[in-house]
């Protein structure tokens, strides 16, 4: 089973409605791991995210495309402030960016453990 250590917005379900997403909002800050981290989650804290504007696009191949928002952490720790991240909002995502440019507001994260089996992230679940 494949596990990942996630950073999630506080307003997850917000963004969830807000953006149709069909998985939960988040940033990877660790991921294809066999096992769970043990390390603990509560040294994480107080945190914040900001997001750039203008939607951002990766292209796996030619079928994967994705789309999201770059973004910054604060309070993470040094292996992950000041570093550019990206929340993933669209996994196979074709559409017109114009749809999408405003980003979501700075929030407040959760740190947790993810289960991230399978190659559809809407079945992919907190731990």
């Amino acid at each position: 089973m494949s596990h990942a250590l996630w950073a999630v917005p506080v307003n997850c379900k917000e963004l969830i409605n807000k953006y149709g997403l069909k998985h939960i909002p988040h940033i990877t800050l660790k991921d294809n791991l066999q096992h769970p981290s043990n390390s603990p989650l509560l040294i994480f804290r107080p945190n914040k995210v900001e997001f750039y504007n203008g939607l951002t696009r990766i292209i796996i191949d030619e079928r994967k495309h994705r789309a999201g928002y770059r973004c910054q952490t604060k309070g993470l720790g040094r292996d992950y402030d000041n570093r550019l991240m990206h929340m993933t909002m669209w996994y196979n995502f074709h559409g017109d960016y114009i749809d999408y440019l405003q980003p979501p507001e700075s929030t407040e994260l959760h740190i947790c453990r993810a289960v991230t089996e399978g190659d559809d992230p809407a079945e992919w679940y907190i731990a």
